[in-house]
């Protein structure tokens, strides 16, 4: 196996041309990272080298979006793989402006969406930690009351956002979130017919 460390943690923010350290955890005896293509070399595991067994890089990201690739190399020779996308943020973060709510993934029933808390320009509230409430109508329902992170009505934002859950076997919901002090946003999801749109945005 093989994971990147962060699959939570879209947006990093730090100052153009610095380097920030990516682990991945791995059973693997050695793994290679790559950043959008680019070999960043390739290490081996030490359980004695702590985090992450040694298997980390520090990372010169692209303002903007990056991709990460990391490879495992088992003693068979069958390969393993992880990837996830950061993006990287070197603008200062003002006053929150927005919220964002998008659908992330599916899962059969279940719909991961995701909440992002924004400036005038764009810029995600990394170190916000408004309190966010998600409101359902419609068909399906929420997945709440979990006592988990990403299964609360209302949860703080961690890295500026914040996920949610929706089971919509048939049909059509509306979803809103709201905080204070920035106007609430809606999504509409719905269970479509192959090969349409899935969710579309509410004014």
């Amino acid at each position: 196996m093989i994971r990147i460390y962060g699959h939570s943690w879209p947006v990093r923010w730090g100052k153009a041309g610095a380097k920030r350290t990516v682990k991945v955890y791995s059973n693997c005896a050695e793994a290679e990272l790559f950043l959008n293509g680019r070999s960043l070399g390739r290490k081996t595991r030490s359980s004695a080298d702590f985090p992450a067994a040694g298997l980390r890089w520090d990372v010169p990201f692209e303002v903007g979006m990056n991709q990460v690739h990391a490879s495992g190399f088992s003693p068979s020779g069958k390969p393993v793989t992880d990837e996830i996308a950061v993006r990287y943020e070197t603008r200062a973060w003002k006053s929150p402006a927005k919220l964002v709510l998008t659908e992330v993934s599916r899962a059969d029933d279940r719909v991961r969406l995701r909440t992002t808390l924004m400036d005038a320009a764009d810029v995600v509230g990394l170190d916000a930690r408004a309190l966010v409430r998600f409101v359902h109508a419609g068909d399906g329902r929420l997945l709440d009351n979990l006592g988990t992170a990403d299964g609360a009505r209302v949860v703080q934002l961690a890295n500026g956002g914040a996920d949610i859950e929706v089971r919509l076997l048939t049909g059509t919901a509306l979803v809103s979130v709201s905080t204070e002090g920035v106007p609430s946003t809606w999504l509409k999801i719905e269970r479509p017919a192959p090969g349409a749109s899935a969710a579309q945005h509410l004014p």
